[in-house]
């Protein structure tokens, strides 16, 4: 047996915590970040579709702080930052390497999924807004 500090284990075994962290970068790189209430409540579902043993609160149905402060600390390449707002997003978007990404990004995915070009749509996204509010920090 191995002696161990403290009571409390990780919720998460290594593979599936880097597989949250896979996750989180994923949807970072495709420009929607989660906030920090977001990545709890992620945590937490996590846990419950896996059937792990966790402290989290059955009742909010997120992952405390304790365990946020955990993973950020096991994890420093993840901070909380301001999310910009869509019109300076825009302004400092449309460049071309900015538009080459995006393409390159398109072409990886079109390849990975085997879709064909009339599986893509464009939609107005008049009332839809992807970028969080100025006063809301997200895990990037």
């Amino acid at each position: 047996m191995t002696p161990t500090l403290g009571r409390f284990e990780n919720t998460f075994n290594v593979d599936l915590e880097n597989e949250l962290v896979r996750h989180l970068k994923d949807l970072d790189n495709r420009f929607l970040p989660v906030n920090k209430k977001e990545f709890l409540t992620l945590a937490y579902d996590l846990a419950e579709h896996f059937k792990l043993q966790h402290q989290f609160s059955k009742t909010k149905k997120t992952a405390g702080n304790k365990f946020y402060c955990g993973f950020i600390n096991r994890h420093p390449e993840f901070s909380l930052r301001s999310a910009q707002s869509t019109n300076l997003q825009r302004a400092q978007g449309f460049n071309k390497k900015q538009v080459e990404a995006f393409f390159e990004k398109l072409e990886n995915l079109m390849e990975k999924y085997s879709f064909s070009p009339s599986r893509i749509f464009n939609c107005d996204e008049t009332g839809v807004s992807v970028v969080h509010s100025n006063a809301l920090k997200v895990l990037s």
